[in-house]
């Protein structure tokens, strides 16, 4: 005959096997709150759960810590999943983030619950503001200067806008306009750099200043041909189309070896890379008189 038990509306029959963890399984499955139910001296008779916060009260000569009994009770740990209940007050399972910074997996230890481990919030990423100014609202036509205010998060250059807010661009297309303030496409910045944006946020600069009409004819000495490669020439002008113009004053005089047969154009201006001692550069729009072919 089996003998029916009721319990706050829960009726376990005679004969079915609830010890320790099993027991509270049962009964917190019928949707009875047990907590963790104290001994006399405060250790759990029940399972605890995982992420709570216990007391190591004893070891067990058992378990595997007992050597070093003196150094672990009394820490503090939080539970790394649910302990196994192995009966008269004894649980096993791993505990971490102890006082002393240690992880421990128990075989049989005494544990008071503490309660739920607080929870700690992850610091707040470091995030740089974007640069203020008037942002472009419109496509952007190829060879518009622009600022470099923001970078959108979808952007693949995101993790590097730190160093790149700031910038002074040249667009190398018409930019594509997408979600009222963001702009993609080519751009060539004063520094050198190259970028190919998804979402950038820009604000439209006064063009740079151009160079000053070239007087009628061709500079004497200036190479009107395809220079080919690995000729040394020395830099006789850079037009006001090209990226390198703002630092100009610089680079002409510069004695440079091409890289490749220069392209021409317009006449007598050259395209192409180039190396002058250990800068290289690669010129849209230079003037080139030939040291040695």
């Amino acid at each position: 005959m089996k003998i029916l038990i009721p319990m706050t509306g829960v009726v376990v029959a005679a004969g079915f096997c609830c010890c320790g963890g099993d027991f509270e399984k049962v009964l917190r499955e019928a949707g009875i709150d047990l907590g963790t139910a104290p001994a006399a001296d405060g250790r759990s008779l029940f399972a605890v759960p995982g992420g709570e916060q216990v007391r190591i009260t004893e070891l067990s000569t058992e378990d595997a810590y007992y050597v070093d009994r003196d150094t672990i009770v009394g820490q503090i740990c939080v539970t790394d999943g649910p302990s196994t209940y192995n009966g008269d007050g004894w649980q096993g399972g791993a505990v971490k983030d102890c006082g002393n910074g240690a992880t421990y997996y128990f075989y049989k230890a005494a544990y008071v619950d503490v309660g739920p481990a607080p929870v700690v919030a992850a610091p707040a990423a470091s995030l740089i503001p974007a640069i203020p100014g008037l942002r472009a609202t419109r496509a952007l036509p190829n060879g518009t200067r622009v600022k470099l205010l923001d970078i959108h998060s979808e952007d693949a250059y995101f993790a590097e806008r730190s160093t790149m807010l700031g910038k002074l661009c040249t667009l190398g297309e018409e930019s594509s306009f997408k979600d009222g303030e963001w702009h993609g496409g080519s751009a060539t910045c004063d520094d050198g750099s190259s970028y190919y944006f998804h979402k950038a946020a820009y604000e439209e600069q006064a063009a740079a200043a151009q160079a000053p009409p070239p007087s009628p004819g061709v500079p004497l000495g200036v190479a009107t041909y395809s220079v080919p490669a690995g000729s040394s020439v020395r830099i006789a002008d850079i037009h006001g189309e090209d990226a390198y113009y703002s630092t100009r004053s610089s680079i002409i005089g510069q004695v440079c070896t091409l890289d490749e047969d220069s392209s021409l154009k317009d006449g007598s201006w050259h395209g192409g890379p180039a190396h002058c001692g250990s800068e290289s550069y690669y010129f849209y729009k230079a003037a080139y008189t030939v040291v040695s072919p």
